[in-house]
């Protein structure tokens, strides 16, 4: 599958060669061992990947806490004994990977100033911080500074689309009954682009505040909540993705969990929860276009509890430019993107990767804000992730017997070799929709 796959899917080395040799045109058989990932096949519960981390930019929340009971402690004891905290919310994962079952309680101080963890210790339980997530796009800048990102485009030109063969691909399948969960800042589904599969687009939760309330369309305040000096940096980035998933899935049914605000920011409890609910119920794939800037218990928990059921989980690799650790693409059940050009050459972000993708200058559908119908050009692993999310949708639907995880397994091994153009690790290589779906009936 790739250079790390004894770690994700527990294949002997001679078994993977003996596949990889098996193939006619690149097809998958539903009898290699690479299609059939075990308890362990995708990685332990616990298992990471790679080395280090990235210095952070995104602290814990100061007034919150997430917190575990021992066996048997009841949750009103430890109010009771803690009263300067409030419960916010709950979220109760079953054993998964080497997780036991375990119910998680975000906790906030009634006065709103500085946790102290330290005075939450008791029962018999854990205290962690509540952790932050952020937008895979580090450091990029928002539509309206036309950085990283700027208006214009023409969507159905661009040159990623053939590069990866999507038109080809889609002449077998469009990924008709595919449900692909895009967790990031929300969707502007008016966009005309969305317009024929409008109903197949379903905006479910917002997990940017806690509990959760319903609806995810993407929204801007216009004012810099996170004092960066950048209004609503974030705004954009979820319609984005959505339309690269859409433009290599066009018959799916994208599932749209907002987990981040127009800012790019989030919580990792509201990933968590999100993650859940979209393995609850029943999306195939899972797309995170975002980074947690370190290892969070309830977010690595969940995406261990969706792998369990078979869901493919797809993350961005970072834009940090080196091989250090970003959360959740390092977490070993989930299959980490970087980015390349046009040319096939690795853009200068991304760290350790199964599979890379188009992910530089990439054209996509962005909020009516600008305007109906515009486009907006961008760069990133999140990009990347989204051509990847796709495209194990449409090898799924194309073989609706294997598992999500199967059907991704066939992705990350089909790609095309880039070795030559590059000296950065790419994992796998670079994502051929085609050659997932169906080469078994191709021939060049």
């Amino acid at each position: 599958m790739k250079r790390k796959s004894a770690l994700r899917l527990h294949l002997a080395g001679t078994l993977l060669t003996l596949f990889l040799l098996s193939l006619t045109f690149g097809s998958c058989s539903k009898d290699s061992a690479l299609l059939e990932p075990s308890h362990t096949a995708m990685g332990s519960g616990h298992a990471l990947r790679g080395a280090g981390a990235p210095e952070s930019d995104l602290e814990p929340v100061k007034n919150e806490a997430v917190v575990t009971l021992a066996p048997g402690a009841a949750l009103n004891d430890y109010l009771n004994a803690h009263q300067h905290v409030d419960l916010v919310s709950t979220l109760e994962l079953p054993a998964a990977g080497s997780w036991p079952a375990t119910t998680y309680y975000l906790v906030r101080t009634k006065d709103g100033t500085q946790i102290n963890l330290s005075t939450l210790t008791g029962e018999g339980g854990t205290v962690s911080p509540h952790n932050v997530i952020g937008r895979g796009d580090r450091g990029g800048e928002s539509f309206d500074d036309h950085d990283t990102w700027r208006l214009g485009g023409a969507y159905s030109a661009q040159p990623a689309i053939p590069k990866v063969r999507i038109p080809q691909a889609r002449a077998v399948t469009e990924g008709l009954n595919e449900v692909i969960a895009i967790l990031d800042t929300g969707i502007d589904r008016n966009h005309p682009l969305f317009a024929p599969n409008f109903t197949h687009i379903n905006l479910v939760e917002d997990y940017t505040v806690l509990p959760p309330v319903a609806g995810a369309t993407e929204l801007r305040n216009e004012i810099d909540d996170d004092g960066d000096g950048v209004v609503d940096r974030g705004f954009g980035h979820g319609t984005h993705v959505a339309g690269i998933v859409f433009t290599g899935a066009r018959k799916a049914t994208l599932r749209i969990y907002k987990v981040l605000d127009d800012e790019g920011r989030g919580t990792a409890f509201g990933l968590a929860m999100a993650i859940k609910a979209a393995a609850d119920y029943g999306v195939d794939v899972i797309n995170l276009s975002l980074r947690l800037d370190g290892d969070d218990t309830e977010v690595h928990h969940a995406i261990d509890y969706a792998a369990d059921l078979g869901i493919a989980v797809v993350a961005s690799a970072g834009n940090h430019g080196t091989d250090q650790i970003q959360y959740p693409a390092a977490y070993d059940r989930v299959i980490s993107v970087t980015a390349v050009d046009n040319n096939d050459v690795k853009a200068p972000f991304g760290s350790t990767v199964d599979i890379s993708a188009p992910g530089v200058e990439i054209i996509s559908t962005i909020p009516g804000y600008y305007g109906s119908g515009k486009y907006a050009i961008a760069s990133g692993s999140s990009m990347a992730t989204a051509f990847v999310s796709a495209a194990v949708a449409l090898a799924h639907a194309h073989q609706p017997s294997w598992t999500p995880q199967q059907a991704a397994a066939c992705v990350v091994a089909h790609t095309v070799d880039i070795s030559a153009q590059n000296s950065s690790a790419l994992g796998s290589g670079r994502v051929n929709f085609l050659d997932s779906v169906m080469t078994t009936f191709y021939d060049e």
